[in-house]
């Protein structure tokens, strides 16, 4: 079994925003058996505009992949 000091992380974590907002990457790992996903963890902060096609970028490694993300107020 693998326990959390075994997943290795990312050298640099990627950098993500939300609606042109930065947002502060908490964790950035490979996922276990699965060697070329990576799992972010990540909090929107409260200034997000909502939307039902809100743009998320992630960037790094020199690459950048954007897609639509719906945002919703709690």
């Amino acid at each position: 079994d693998l326990t959390p000091s075994d997943v290795p992380y990312v050298a640099q974590a990627p950098s993500i925003t939300l609606g042109g907002v930065n947002l502060q990457v908490s964790s950035a790992t490979l996922v276990p058996g699965l060697s070329t996903v990576y799992q972010v963890k990540t909090q929107a902060p409260g200034n997000v505009q909502p939307g039902k096609t809100v743009p998320l970028t992630i960037s790094g490694g020199g690459v950048s992949t954007t897609l639509s993300v719906r945002v919703v107020t709690p």
